[in-house]
């Protein structure tokens, strides 16, 4: 939740006379999984509205959550609340200009496309197949525990030769940095992540050096741990909550999985499908560097803007009959939900290659897989997206 101080709250005061719809949101609405008429609603009457409750501005149209992000000159992440800043450190994702070029570069080579393939396509098989094995005579699991977060954490801190084998506390120190990103100006939020953030860099410690030394002199020991505890953050949330809700969705929408089983080679476009239908996060984070306008609408310097990718990748504009879950659309045809622009997510190409590969896998290996009735669940979130729990069953 973002919380607000003072002076916004005044501010707010006067807006909500403009933007009676976004006076009206609540997060508790943004967070449902449904709430693709309320983003339909803002998007054709209010595309940047005023989100009174939280004190920020939502964008929601493609057109202009495309302005949001691809200048960044006028909407900015260098500002020292940051929430990604303040639970992560400096890094590449809460800097601006020369600096972002500086803190990404080191670290863009090995997750470029054919870099990926070539360097972890038998990583992920092997990972992918050692789960499976452990579980597939079971006839049911609970799939974030037993499959997506150890898929997750497994391949991240191996490709980046960290070899985490803590994957639980790795996982609850990641739960604990997501909270700290949502309840930022909660104390009792931010000091359990700095708890994490401590013991990470223990995990991290005996590797550090080596890493150091790969990089030279282009980024010090604490930014090179600072990108790393965001890179090792978009590569566990961001892999596990597109597993579960992939999988959520291919569930919920048995027409679906029965294409992917006529025609295997329909996975990629299930993957894109699924990241499009429920994004794992649900914004990014801009802040005005200057008085300037979106969409017609004053924006103040300062002010904090969120680009509401769910509403992005709901827009008719740029994806028609946007509401309906079709894993047929063309794969090439790009969603939002790695964001745009400078700040694009850095292991795109890395993230695809195992959403295709784990989801692939659990369905031909998991004959018969489907929700389990006693444990019904739906993806949630504003922030971060995906179902609590995930239980499934199959036929052993």
């Amino acid at each position: 939740m973002i919380v607000t101080d003072a002076a916004t709250q005044m501010k707010s005061a006067r807006l909500v006379e403009r933007f009676p719809l976004g006076a009206g949101v609540t997060l508790s609405e943004l967070e449902r999984y449904d709430n693709a008429p309320l983003l339909h609603q803002l998007r054709e009457r209010e595309p940047v509205t005023w989100f009174a409750e939280q004190g920020v501005w939502l964008v929601t149209s493609k057109t202009l959550f495309d302005e949001l992000q691809m200048d960044p000159e006028r909407f900015v992440v260098d500002v020292p609340d940051n929430p990604q800043r303040v639970i992560l450190g400096s890094q590449m994702l809460v800097v601006d200009g020369d600096e972002h070029t500086r803190h990404r570069g080191p670290f863009a080579g090995p997750f470029k496309y054919s870099a990926v393939r070539r360097q972890f396509t038998d990583l992920v098989d092997v990972t992918v197949d050692r789960l499976l094995d452990a579980i597939s005579g079971r006839g049911g699991c609970e799939l974030g525990a037993e499959f997506a977060n150890p898929f997750a954490v497994s391949v991240a801190s191996d490709v980046l030769g960290l070899r985490l084998d803590q994957v639980e506390e790795v996982h609850d120190i990641y739960t604990g940095f997501a909270e700290g990103m949502v309840g930022y100006r909660d104390p009792d939020a931010v000091a359990r992540a700095m708890r994490g953030r401590a013991r990470l860099a223990e995990l991290l410690a005996p590797r550090l050096d080596r890493l150091g030394t790969d990089f030279g002199n282009s980024v010090t020991r604490e930014e090179l741990e600072a990108n790393l505890r965001l890179i090792l953050f978009g590569a566990i949330e961001t892999v596990e909550s597109m597993i579960l809700n992939t999988t959520w969705a291919l569930l919920s929408y048995p027409d679906q999985a029965r294409l992917l089983a006529a025609d295997p080679e329909l996975w990629p476009s299930a993957v894109q499908e699924g990241l499009r239908w429920i994004p794992p996060v649900g914004y990014t984070d801009r802040w005005a560097s200057a008085d300037t306008e979106l969409g017609g609408v004053p924006i103040a310097r300062g002010d904090y803007l969120l680009g509401v990718i769910h509403g992005a990748n709901r827009d008719p504009a740029a994806f028609p009959d946007p509401d309906r879950f079709d894993i047929t659309r063309d794969a090439r045809r790009q969603n939002f939900s790695f964001g745009k622009g400078i700040h694009m997510c850095l292991g795109v190409n890395l993230a695809r290659l195992q959403g295709a590969t784990a989801l692939r896998s659990l369905f031909e290996r998991l004959p018969g897989l489907r929700l389990d009735p006693a444990h019904p669940t739906e993806p949630v979130g504003f922030n971060f997206r995906r179902p609590p729990h995930l239980h499934v069953l199959w036929d052993r």
